[in-house]
């Protein structure tokens, strides 16, 4: 974290480390602008932090829903300990969703989109 101005911070976290189409090793970062004071903005960047480890932090600009339901089941999911009913269950509606909306941003998914495949996979 870093002052950049009165009451304004830039938030960033390190990602890790990959290899880009070239060969070249290239670090990624998640990196946000807070305004606000110093302590509301040691505040999100413990919940940035926490996002992270829970593996629900996504960059909505670019990850479309595909992906993030990748990496949700790469990360976060495997942190928990569901039953194998639960968790196929889980799968099968990920599955539906991503043959619906998995090529859309994740930054033009609406709330009736998701009220919509709710009704949906609750319905059938």
């Amino acid at each position: 974290m870093r002052e950049r101005g009165p009451d304004t911070f830039e938030l960033r976290l390190y990602i890790g480390t990959f290899t880009d189409a070239n060969g070249k090793k290239q670090k990624k970062y998640h990196t946000e602008t807070f305004r606000g004071d110093r302590r509301a903005a040691t505040a999100r960047m413990a919940q940035i932090v926490t996002d992270y480890t829970k593996g629900v932090l996504v960059d909505p600009t670019k990850m479309t829903v595909a992906e993030y339901f990748d990496y949700w089941l790469a990360h976060a999911a495997r942190n928990k300990h569901w039953k194998p009913k639960t968790l196929r269950n889980k799968r099968e509606a990920i599955a539906y969703i991503k043959r619906e909306k998995g090529v859309a941003r994740f930054r033009d998914i609406k709330p009736l989109d998701i009220q919509n495949m709710y009704g949906k996979i609750k319905g059938g």
